[in-house]
């Protein structure tokens, strides 16, 4: 019984902290997106000023903006951590076993 009430806190932690730490990965991947985005709108911007096409420069802009508006915590919602995924198969493990005692006990009559 010791060995639960030390082990569900350390489970339950180690849960907590994978979580955090993909999130916190995943936000910074999506920041670092949005950097190589603008650095890259400079950059055709210039070409584009080089160029005179406003037409080009307009589309740009638009392609642009819809990368910076979108919101980093989008990305978070739905992902789930190793410990979210072993539980969610894990309680579908009782379903299981019930299915196969109907089946084996249509099979006995």
């Amino acid at each position: 019984m010791a060995h639960v009430l030390t082990g569900s806190p350390l489970i339950w932690l180690a849960w907590y902290l994978q979580k955090s730490i993909a999130q916190q990965s995943q936000i910074r991947q999506e920041y670092n997106h949005k950097q190589r985005v603008m650095t890259m709108y400079e950059g055709f911007v210039k070409a584009i000023d080089e160029s005179g096409s406003k037409a080009h420069k307009e589309e740009l802009l638009s392609i642009m903006l819809k990368t910076v508006q979108s919101n980093p915590a989008d990305i978070l919602n739905g992902h789930d951590t190793l410990i979210d995924s072993i539980a969610s198969k894990a309680s579908k493990i009782p379903s299981l076993f019930k299915e196969n005692i109907s089946e084996e006990s249509k099979k006995d009559v």
